[in-house]
This record gives structure tokens, sequence and C-alpha cells, in this order.
């Protein structure tokens, strides 16, 4: 056969010059790499293309293959080196093992580098020596078809594992081809074998991580997906179809829109495209999708930009999990909360009718002193209207202006229990301590007269402000008050009632203490429990409501008994400032 210059590929020209290959790519800008094998006393043209990282294992066998045929030797190249002595020096110096095997799986040469892969210090340790005895058990019969069939005039590559003579185990990879005699009978297999140790071990790594990788995405709770710059889904994990009621296959080429309320769209695409704009990551937001059915589901979805090699954008990374039942729920827990409110504000507010009702007495007593005094001064007026007699215009000056205070006075009283008896929305506002608490001695005045119980007051001044509603924080010291009052009652000495209030430290600590018979012997605990009460007509809920009150303002209130008889709530309230709850 003659030898051709060259032989013309679509995408490649293979040259061939004195019998040696060369190589160089054209045409479609692909790198593509072909050999030629030599047998005998002509060339055998065989045209491979094979994967870059893969040419030079073929092509140190395309050129042992022609080295070793028998044709006649050609005229001495590369520094006087002849083909058999190119040989030998290429086998000598190849990083890779490179073996001849006889049909029996004998060693019949081996390169320095195979020594070193078997661990054996001589070619005399493997020469001879058949190669199962180095391969582990369970892969001898895939190396031995291995053998078979490149026996047969096949080549081919095979994977197993080998033991080394120090018992090193590796992994290798060897690629074979029959290598025939002058009569064209394969007289050996000629094989390329490399340690894949390494690259099993991160392959298995790998799939390891990636079979971990797709159990989590499987098995979390949460949906994994992506989209691509035109916001088609190009990936979707498993939990789709849970929450969608799609599958995978259903969503992957669809858009984000496909799925998303209209309404929604323009919001989403903002903030997702700000995202991409500061190639930042997607904070936490909530978004809805249609279901399969055609219900939405509210979602709440974390998110990563991501671009490609070049540094475009490409799309999009997410997170998503269903929070559709946890917002139902919160929405329910806040109408639930509010609701409770409202039950609480009509409690306390029928607990200060209730407490009205105990002091109506002293409040008509408080009324009846100026109505008295103005039907006196008006009695007095009519009196010393003596035609007979001159205008007493001075007198007259005064009795109506003691008239004036009179009314203003009982008008006072009649509005604070009209503002004590009123229902409405809670107000949080600063107030001073002193104020308020004149606000609620004037209220209490009338009722102790009658008890004839004696109410005491101490405030360390200055005090800073507080802050709350004005009418809980009445109501608090009015049942405490009151509360002291009706115990102190049953004093043999006299009823007395007192009230300290002073700083300690950040906090505004009111005492309010009774000379009466203290606490019954029960856990204090229990006195501000709904619906106990220590009284033979009590309702129960003034000592509840106060805790309440005081909780609300970020206090707390407790009970004791003194040492020296009666009973003592202390109340601390914080002072006044931003972070104040009401």
């Amino acid at each position: 056969m003659r030898i051709p210059k060259r032989i013309a590929l679509p995408d490649q020209v293979l040259r061939l010059d004195n019998g040696w290959p060369h190589w160089y790519a054209v045409g479609r800008g692909s790198i593509r790499w072909a050999f030629c094998i030599g047998v005998g006393l002509g060339l055998i043209p065989w045209a491979t293309c094979v994967a870059e990282s893969q040419q030079r294992w073929w092509l140190l066998l395309g050129s042992l293959l022609m080295a070793a045929a028998s044709a006649p030797e050609p005229q001495p190249r590369l520094g006087g080196l002849s083909p058999s002595d190119l040989y030998q020096r290429i086998v000598e110096t190849e990083p890779e093992c490179v073996k001849l095997l006889g049909p029996d799986g004998r060693f019949l040469d081996i390169n320095p580098a195979g020594l070193a892969m078997l661990e054996a210090e001589s070619r005399g340790q493997i020469l001879g020596r058949v190669v199962w005895d180095l391969v582990v058990p369970e892969h001898r019969n895939r190396l031995q078809e291995h053998l078979s069939r490149v026996f047969q005039g096949e080549s081919g590559e095979v994977e197993f594992e080998i033991v080394g003579l120090r018992g090193t185990r590796r992994a290798v990879q060897s690629r074979s081809a029959p290598l025939r005699d002058a009569s064209g009978r394969v007289a050996a297999l000629l094989g390329i074998t490399r340690d894949v140790t390494e690259i099993k071990r991160a392959q298995q790594t790998l799939r390891e991580s990636e079979e971990r990788f797709r159990s989590l995405l499987e098995s979390t709770g949460d949906w994994v997906w992506e989209v691509n710059e035109r916001w088609e889904f190009t990936y979707t994990s498993p939990r789709v179809e849970t929450l969608l009621g799609f599958a995978p296959a259903e969503i992957v080429g669809r858009t984000l829109w496909d799925l998303s309320p209209a309404v929604e769209k323009e919001a989403v695409q903002q903030r997702l495209s700000r995202g991409a704009v500061r190639q930042r990551a997607v904070q936490c937001f909530e978004h809805r999708l249609r279901h399969k059915d055609g219900r939405l589901v509210c979602l709440e979805t974390t998110g990563v930009v991501h671009f490609d090699p070049a540094g475009r954008f490409s799309g999009y990374r997410f997170i998503s999990r269903d929070v559709t039942e946890r917002n139902r729920v919160q929405e329910l827990l806040h109408r639930t909360e509010e609701q409770q409110r409202q039950r609480r504000r009509e409690l306390e507010h029928l607990a200060r009718l209730s407490a009205m009702g105990a002091l109506l007495a002293g409040i008509a007593h408080e009324v009846n002193q100026p109505l008295h005094a103005i039907k006196n001064y008006a009695e007095a007026m009519l009196a010393s209207m003596d035609p007979a007699r001159p205008p007493q215009l001075d007198k007259w000056a005064d009795w109506a202006a003691h008239i004036a205070a009179q009314v203003e006075r009982a008008g006072e009283i009649l509005k604070r229990l009209q503002a004590f008896s009123r229902n409405r929305e809670l107000q949080s506002v600063k107030m001073e301590f002193p104020t308020l608490l004149h606000e609620v001695l004037s209220l209490l005045e009338g009722e102790a007269l009658r008890l004839g119980v004696r109410v005491q007051t101490s405030v360390v001044d200055p005090l800073p402000p507080i802050q709350g509603d004005r009418l809980q924080l009445q109501q608090l010291l009015l049942n405490l008050l009151r509360n002291a009052c009706e115990a102190a009652v049953e004093s043999p000495d006299g009823g007395r009632v007192e009230l300290t209030a002073a700083m300690e430290g950040e906090t505004l600590v009111v005492r309010v203490s009774d000379n009466g018979p203290g606490l019954p012997p029960i856990d204090p605990q229990q006195l501000f429990e709904p619906f106990f009460t220590t009284k033979r007509d009590g309702l129960g809920m003034g000592l509840a409501i106060s805790r309440a009150i005081v909780e609300a303002h970020g206090g707390s209130l407790r009970a004791q008994t003194r040492p020296e008889g009666g009973t003592l709530f202390e109340c601390r309230l914080p002072i006044a400032n931003e972070d104040t709850i009401a």
C-alpha cells in the first residue's frame, strides 16, 4: 500500500511524513485528534477523533505500534535515533505504565513507570509473571475478557484494581491494542495503564456529594427552583408536586409569570431585578403562586443571583417555603388577640361600673356638700333682698363667687365620674404620677369618709413621668386603695391606709398598705387569679385586672402580709421612655 501524504477528514488534515503521524486542526474551530497505525510492510490508515484529554494515550499507542512494526527501517531521525531506539526512549520515559502481555496474561515487557505502579524494584520481579496475580480477585474475570478480545484483534479499554507488591491497592485504567507480527497474527497486547485511584476517589466523593445533595433536595420540606434570565423555570425539585400540584416536567420551560397572579408580577419583578442589579442575594420576601387546582399558595422565598462565566446575568436560584397555613394561623391569632383585647376592655369597664356602685354613696356625699352650700348662699341672697333696705352689693358678689366655686366643684366631681365610667380605646401618654394620684383620691375621698378610714400618701419628689393609659392606671390605683380601705375597716384601732411612691433605680415603686387582718393562709399568687375573692360579695376581678394592667405597662404587682399586721401591695412601673409598653 502506498503511503499517502495527506488524508483529508471533515474537520482536520492528517499529515504523514516518513511514516510518522502529525496533525493539525482546521475547519469549524474545534480541536480534534487523528492518528494512523502501521502494520507489516504497509500502513493501514486509522483516523479516529478522540477527546483532548485522551489524545496523548492514543498517540503513544500509534507511535509504539508504528515503531514496532516490521517495516524496513527508515532513515535515522531525531538526533541520530533510529525508530527502534526512539521506541525504547519513548517507552522508558513515558510517565504512564506501558506493558506487553502474552496470550496467557504473562508480562513480556514493562517500562519503569509500570514497575513503580506495581511497587517492583526490577523487571525481574515482574517479567514472566501472570498479571492476574496482581489484580484483585473480583476484577480478574473482567481483565481476562478484555485480554481475550484484544487477542481477537479488538482494541479497547478496561478499568480494574491492582495490588502492588507492597500491598498498595490502586484503581487503574488501561487502554490496549493488539500488537501483530509480520504475518498479521496478534503476538501481544500493548497496553498503557494509568493510576486513576485519586480520580476514582474524587468521583466517588462527587457522587456521594451529589447523592447527598439530591437526597436533601428531595427530602426537605422546602422547594428549590431556578429560573433563567427570561424567567423560565430551568430546574425544580420534586417538592413542587406537593406544593403546587405540578410534576417537575410540567414546570420546566414555563415562566414564573405563568403561575403568578397578574397583580403581583410588577412588584415581584422589581424586587428580583434590584438583586440582579446589585449582584446580591434576594432577601426573604413573600409572594404567591397559583396551584394547579387554581388556589393561591403563599410562599416565603430567598434566592441568589447567578451569572455565566462571562459575568452576564443568567437567572436566579431560589428556596421557597409554603407559609399559607402560617399566615392563616397568624391572622387567626391576630383576630383572637383583638377579640381578647376587646373582651378585656369590656371586663375592665364592667369592673369600673362595679366600683362606681360602691363609690356612689361617697360621691353623693361629695356632691351634696357643694349643693348644700349653693342652697345656703342662694337663700342668704334672697333674704337680703329687702326693698326697704339698700342693696348689699358687696355681700351679693361674694356669695355669687362662692356659688360659682361650688358649682365648679360639683361639676368636676361629675366630670371625673363620667370619665372613669367611659368605655374607650386605650391611649398611651406621658403623665405625672402626683397628678394621677390626686385624680384617684378625689374619686375615693367620699368612700373613705363613709368607711371611716384615713388615707395617707407620701410621694418622694421629684418623680420622673410615667407612660401608659391614664384611665387604666387610675383604675389600678383605685382598685388597690379601695381593697386597702375595705380591709382596714376591720381594724379595731381605726382604719389606716398608706400609699408611698419613690424611685428605685429606673423603676417607680408604689406601695399600698393597710392595718387590716392581713392575707388568709393561701398562696398570694391566688389573689390575682380571675374570680378568686376573699370578700363575701366580691366578684374576684379587681386584682386580676390590676395585674393585667401592670403587666401591660411592663411592670409587676405582688402582695404579702406585713409583719406588724395588715397587707402590703407593691406595684413596680417603668418610667417613661421610647421602649415602654403601653
